[in-house]
């Protein structure tokens, strides 16, 4: 698995459940965020209230598009459906370059919500590739699948809306292979 995946419209939701959907987020973050150890903004964190069960509809979408992308899936027993969010703004943003080597064999990335400055959609993601970073921009409801080697990070955005990613870990036992 080298290479980036994208799917536009992966995931819609009516915007009524979608206000809920980031009621539960913010609730979560709020939790998170008041805890003694908290490394606030610089980590995603455990979204824990689910109030609608999008999430395991979500998770469980994702894990059947990655059945279909891959020749196999063996999930580890150690494989898990939580789901973990990355909430920034002008106000709450700092630069953590990161992978995922350690905790999935695929690392899935939801765009919730992208906000917009001046009409055009901002908070990008960036790539580190070949010692080079390489910006890209999602888009509301769209889906990444990032190999779990590849170093990436979120970019500034001077906006008071809220950039809200979703992150799904997906564990196998197998190194995974394109179809």
């Amino acid at each position: 698995m080298n290479d980036i995946i994208s799917i536009p419209n992966f995931y819609n939701i009516s915007d009524s459940d979608k206000k809920i959907l980031i009621e539960d987020i913010f609730y979560s973050k709020r939790l998170h965020d008041s805890k003694p150890n908290s490394l606030g903004v610089s980590t995603n964190f455990l979204v824990t209230k689910d109030r609608l069960n999008i999430l395991k509809k979500m998770y469980d979408q994702i894990l059947e598009t990655c059945k279909n992308l891959f020749k196999e899936i063996d999930l580890a027993d150690r494989n898990s459906t939580k789901c973990w969010s990355l909430c920034t703004n002008k106000d709450y943003w700092e630069s953590v370059p990161h992978d995922h080597l350690e905790t999935s064999t695929i690392n899935t990335v939801y765009y919730l919500q992208i906000p917009k400055i001046d009409n055009d959609f901002c908070g990008k993601i960036r790539f580190l590739i070949n010692d080079k970073w390489i910006d890209y921009q999602p888009k509301p409801n769209e889906l990444l699948i990032i190999p779990n080697c590849l170093v990436h990070d979120t970019t500034f955005h001077n906006t008071e809306e809220w950039r809200i990613s979703l992150n799904f870990e997906i564990i196998t036992n197998n190194k995974l292979y394109l179809k």
